[in-house]
C-alpha cells in the first residue's frame, strides 16, 4: 500500500514539474512580482507633479498632514526595498535600517538610500506642497482657477489645490478644480481625524500610545 502510494505521488510529481507551464510560472512570478511593485512609480512619474499649498495660522493641521503623506511614501519605499517582506508582513534586514533610519530623522530618501536602495528608483512625489501665495480666500481663487500661477522649481506651475483652515471654529475647507485627487483628499481626511483624536485624549490626559 505504501508501495503504490509513493508510485503514484511520484508520478503526479514528476508530471506537474515536467510540465512546461510550471517552468513559465517558476520563471515568471519575479517579473510579474517586479511589475506590481514598479507600476505605481511608472504611472506616478508619466504624471505632472501637482503643486498644494496650506493656509493656516498655526502648524496642527500642516504638521498633520506632512506626516500622513509621509507615512504613506514610507509604505511604497519599504515595499520596493523588499517586495516579499512586505507582502508577508514581516521584518527583513533591509527595512529594519529604513525604518532605523526613519527613526533618526531621516527622509524617506535618505532612509532608502541608507538601506540600500537606489533613490531614482522611487516614485515621484505625487503631491508637492509650496508655500501659500496668499493668505486669504479672496486672494486665492485666481491661483485656483490657474489664471495666476505659482513659483516652482520646475518654473511657473499652477496650484492645484488648497486647504484652508478657519481661525476661529478649524474647520478645513479643500479648494481644488479637480475634485478626483483622492489620495490627497483621503490623506487630508487621515489627518484631520488624526488631530481630532490626539484632542479628545488630551481632554483626559490619555496619551495616544496608552
Amino acid at each position: 500500500m505504501i508501495r503504490s502510494t509513493y508510485l503514484v505521488t511520484r508520478r503526479d510529481y514528476l508530471g506537474y514539474v515536467s510540465a512546461w507551464g510550471f517552468w513559465l510560472g517558476l520563471l515568471f512570478t519575479p517579473v510579474i512580482l517586479a511589475v506590481f511593485i514598479l507600476a505605481p512609480t511608472f504611472a506616478q512619474n508619466a504624471q505632472p507633479t501637482r503643486y498644494f499649498t496650506i493656509i493656516e495660522q498655526g502648524t496642527e493641521f500642516t504638521d498633520a498632514l506632512r506626516a500622513e503623506l509621509s507615512d504613506s511614501d514610507s509604505v511604497m519605499a519599504r515595499a520596493m526595498l523588499d517586495p516579499m517582506a512586505a507582502i508577508e508582513d514581516r521584518d527583513s534586514e533591509k527595512i529594519v535600517a529604513f525604518d532605523a533610519a526613519i527613526a533618526e530623522g531621516a527622509s524617506v530618501t535618505e532612509a532608502f538610500e541608507q538601506a540600500g536602495g537606489n533613490p531614482e528608483m522611487l516614485p515621484r512625489q505625487d503631491y508637492v506642497e509650496v508655500e501659500p501665495p496668499v493668505r486669504t480666500s479672496e486672494a486665492l481663487a485666481p491661483y485656483i482657477a490657474g489664471e495666476t500661477l505659482i513659483d516652482t522649481s520646475e518654473g511657473p506651475q499652477p496650484l492645484f489645490a488648497a486647504f484652508l483652515v478657519n481661525e476661529t471654529s478649524g474647520e478645513i475647507e479643500y479648494w481644488s478644480e479637480n475634485l478626483q485627487a483622492q489620495s490627497l483628499i483621503s490623506a487630508a481626511q487621515q489627518a484631520e481625524q488624526d488631530l481630532q483624536l490626539d484632542r479628545a485624549l488630551a481632554e483626559v490626559n490619555v496619551s495616544r500610545d496608552e
